[in-house]
């Protein structure tokens, strides 16, 4: 993951801009980089990216994560050397449309409803007051779409998240009915998880990975500028349950 995430997308920026006549450039991250209290704490430097011990950080979060933020921050520079104007987009943890409910199986949050599928989520992972930030596909491509041409957003970056929050457990009660399985309803904790998880054949047994748990959060995630953003441009956030709904249906049927 390292090397695709970061050197990835510096390359591709590069080649881009080599051939193109560039107005904006779009790079769309994820919404963990939106958690200041989360990237202090994996000691990431957030004013000085550039003096962050980043093999360190790989061996807090993982390679996953961490390359991701090495990447956001390497490729921001990146623009700004390129003289560029650019946004960064940052999704929640991304689920299907309304309609559809097409989505990659290498997704997480369709390994979560293929776990639950095949019995093998006994348990929710964290407390009553845990949730994962979803947002889904084609309002994150509407919101993309508006937010590459916007001014207010040039040399900056847009969280794009769902205003509405699921609990774990509603979340997990809508994908357990449409694979047809009960949901889990006892709650085990993150701390006794992630010390489970680093025995490597119990991690692979329950198809899991202390990575996984970072994404799992209970802070509300800042959504303000997409509400003014989405009311000028007119758009709507899709139906959240009925979008995570057609997700389970498809992965039923698909995996």
């Amino acid at each position: 993951y390292g090397s695709v995430n970061v050197e990835g997308a510096l390359n591709l920026l590069t080649c881009v801009n080599q051939h193109c006549d560039l107005v904006r450039v779009v790079h769309v991250s994820g919404y963990m980089l939106t958690l200041q209290d989360h990237l202090r704490q994996a000691s990431v430097c957030i004013d000085q990216p550039e003096q962050t011990n980043w093999q360190w950080v790989y061996q807090q979060l993982g390679t996953y994560e961490a390359s991701k933020i090495e990447a956001h921050y390497a490729w921001i520079k990146q623009a700004q050397s390129l003289g560029l104007d650019w946004t960064v987009i940052h999704p929640a943890t991304v689920i299907s449309d309304e309609v559809t409910g097409e989505i990659p199986v290498n997704q997480p949050i369709a390994h979560m409803i293929s776990l639950l599928k095949r019995k093998k989520m006994s348990a929710i992972p964290a407390t009553p007051q845990h949730y994962l930030p979803l947002v889904s596909i084609d309002y994150l491509v509407k919101v993309i779409g508006y937010a590459a041409t916007e001014t207010r957003l040039a040399r900056s970056e847009l969280l794009v998240a769902h205003e509405q929050r699921l609990t774990l457990a509603d979340m997990f009660n809508i994908m357990a009915a449409q694979v047809g399985q009960k949901a889990p309803t006892r709650y085990v904790s993150l701390d006794l998880l992630r010390m489970i998880l680093k025995w490597k054949w119990l991690a692979q047994k329950l198809e899991m990975s202390e990575e996984m748990l970072d994404f799992i959060r209970t802070e509300p995630l800042n959504v303000s500028e997409l509400k003014t953003l989405i009311q000028k441009w007119n758009i709507q956030e899709s139906d959240l349950e009925k979008s995570l709904t057609k997700t389970s249906q498809w992965i039923y049927q698909h995996s």
